[in-house]
């Protein structure tokens, strides 16, 4: 095949129906159950999110996830992760693979969380983004995102998530494409830890918003069950998680009417902080 024809195929996937495959968005397997709500993400793979709610973490964590869109393998995103609280702060480190040999991009970000006073909690990331095309050179950038959390009261918080505010561009053989700019903000309710309540609203750049509303029931703090909607175009979302011991282990589902089911998986372990 042409290279200049592998090139436009490769950047179609990967930009161009950025809608449709989400390959640069991928938010790990609770978001994948929440309607991809990505601005109040409370968990360890926050740092593909709002990672402002790594905030609060008191242990050491490492997780690894893996997405199949759509059932394609050529769409799979796997990922590993890390959070790392300090006295100053909370670091957490990110690696993230989409795609196939003949089309893969790796991203690379670490992200610092740090909480001000009881009720709110920002954070800031950095990442860098290569994208390797059989028989092309190599291309590759940079970008950042940030977010805010901020407890309204006892059951209601709203978060902020931006990604890619700089609009960064990656280029092809000369040509330069923009990275998805995207901006989140959402709200949550709660009932006693138990019922989770979730609305948000996404803008990417040059595209129509993007609304969702997810739901997730808790029992015991220690099995949940999650659902969502969202659209356009409409999809549906579903799946859950428990914890057992140290190690939670999550699944979500997302299905579109016209390209089917993608499935998402992760697995967390949580490092008790020994006690002095």
């Amino acid at each position: 095949m042409n290279k200049s024809i592998v090139i436009q195929i490769a950047i179609a996937l990967v930009f161009q129906l950025s809608a449709y495959t989400q390959d640069l968005s991928y938010g790990g397997p609770v978001s994948a159950s929440l309607a991809n709500v990505r601005s109040l993400d409370q968990s360890k793979w926050a740092i593909l999110n709002n990672a402002s709610l790594l905030s609060w973490e008191k242990n050491l964590s490492f997780s690894a996830s893996y997405q199949m869109r759509f059932n394609l393998i050529e769409l799979s995103s796997r990922s590993l992760s890390a959070v790392v609280p300090t006295k100053f702060g909370v670091l957490s480190g990110l690696v993230l693979q989409n795609g196939y040999s003949k089309s893969l991009y790796s991203r690379y970000a670490i992200a610092y969380s740090r909480a001000f006073g009881h009720f709110t909690s920002g954070f800031f990331q950095y990442s860098y983004m290569g994208h390797h095309i059989e028989y092309a050179e190599r291309s590759d950038a940079f970008f950042a995102a940030l977010g805010l959390n901020h407890h309204i009261s006892q059951f209601l918080q709203v978060g902020l998530f931006i990604q890619n505010p700089e609009q960064a561009k990656i280029s092809y053989s000369g040509s330069s494409y923009a990275l998805p700019t995207l901006y989140n903000i959402g709200l949550s309710w709660n009932r006693g830890q138990t019922i989770f309540i979730f609305v948000e609203a996404e803008k990417e750049l040059n595209h129509n918003p993007v609304y969702k509303a997810a739901v997730q029931l808790a029992f015991k703090e220690r099995l949940f069950v999650r659902s969502g909607i969202k659209g356009k175009p409409l999809e549906f979302t579903f799946g859950g998680g428990f914890i057992v011991s140290n190690l939670s282990i999550d699944a979500g589902f997302l299905y579109h009417q016209q390209l089917g089911l993608s499935s998402s998986i992760g697995l967390s372990y949580t490092l008790n902080r020994s006690k002095k």
